[in-house]
């Protein structure tokens, strides 16, 4: 067998593995739905920000945003553990799911674009607890250690599959 097909195989035997919990099937379809939306979200921006400024406005948009992400993540991860994890994923995304409406209405009425880049900017630290919060509540949701690690792989799966398939949907739906 090659590794590939042991790979595949493998994968399938976790995903099987986590969505027959129903709990860590809905901490899962919730971190695939905020992680997909992130990157179509973040794809928009890029697009709208090289139209508004090239790529010299993309350049400096993105390292602001990854730089302050850097510095907010760890303190993110705190937060996280002071707060019920299932709150801090419901109310980081309904934030960040209004700053994205303000973001696209303010971008509609042709606002001044710095107003578009801060809310664009925010987004993503106000989300950044979400990550965290998945992994802390993952292991209370498992029966038992091989569906811990089961979970662990398919949230990478579902990392991987979202920085695909986020983008390819921002790009549409430009």
């Amino acid at each position: 067998m090659s590794r590939a097909t042991y790979a595949v195989r493998e994968t399938g035997t976790s995903l099987s593995t986590v969505f027959s919990n129903p709990s860590l099937r809905r901490l899962n379809l919730a971190f695939s739905g905020s992680a997909i939306g992130d990157w179509a979200y973040g794809t928009a921006m890029v697009i709208w920000a090289y139209d508004v400024g090239g790529a010299r406005a993309v350049g400096i948009w993105y390292t602001v945003r990854l730089l302050l992400m850097t510095v907010v993540t760890p303190f993110a991860s705190t937060i996280v553990d002071r707060m019920p994890r299932r709150l801090v994923m419901i109310s980081t995304d309904l934030i960040r799911s209004a700053i994205c409406l303000i973001a696209a209405a303010l971008i509609w009425a042709d606002a001044p674009p710095m107003a578009v880049f801060v809310l664009a900017t925010i987004a993503p630290l106000i989300g950044a607890p979400f990550r965290p919060a998945v992994a802390a509540l993952m292991p209370k949701l498992v029966n038992n250690p091989q569906e811990l690690t089961a979970a662990n792989g398919t949230a990478s799966t579902i990392e991987s599959l979202a920085f695909f398939l986020g983008p390819a949907i921002g790009g549409i739906l430009v």
